[in-house]
């Protein structure tokens, strides 16, 4: 059977793709742009063009970009985690704690939101909001290595050693 022909703005995103393998990001932003220009309507184009700019720290054009792909698709879970992880980078945290909140809200089971926005509290001093989102973690996936090592280091900033050692020996 044979496979239905690609349209042109997904061989754009295609090739944009593959330049972000090479880490050529010039490449990847016009192989994206060429996407946008054959349809401004493809999320898709929009969230990995805004990836790559993220990446370039090009942190505006990034979220005009994570913008224009929720007003494609208002619920795209995916643009709002970039723009979460956009804000850190630019020291925001209201922003991307907003953001993380809006992750949760659409998936409740994402679980790098929760280990994300548990390093972000804890970077900006609240552990006790942090270990909160470290335990949501593991309580969804037991085997979490980086959350039971995430939490047990909260535990000892928090000076709560014995809690730490039993995280870390949950890691190991």
């Amino acid at each position: 059977q044979a496979k239905p022909a690609q349209t042109p703005d997904i061989q754009a995103i295609l090739a944009g793709n593959a330049a972000v393998n090479q880490r050529d990001f010039a490449k990847a932003v016009e192989s994206y742009t060429d996407a946008i220009r054959l349809n401004a309507k493809n999320p898709t184009a929009y969230l990995n063009r805004g990836v790559v700019y993220r990446l370039q720290g090009k942190t505006t054009e990034a979220l005009k970009d994570f913008a224009s792909v929720l007003s494609i698709e208002p619920k795209n879970e995916g643009a709002y985690m970039q723009m979460a992880l956009t804000h850190t980078q630019m020291k925001q945290p209201d922003e991307a704690f907003k953001d993380y909140g809006k992750v949760l809200e659409l998936d409740p089971q994402a679980l790098a939101a929760y280990m994300n926005r548990g390093l972000l509290y804890r970077a900006v001093g609240q552990p006790e909001k942090a270990i909160a989102d470290f335990s949501k973690l593991i309580e969804l996936k037991s085997d979490a290595a980086g959350a039971y090592i995430a939490r047990g280091l909260t535990y000892e900033m928090m000076q709560k050693y014995e809690e730490a050692v039993t995280d870390y020996t949950q890691a190991i």
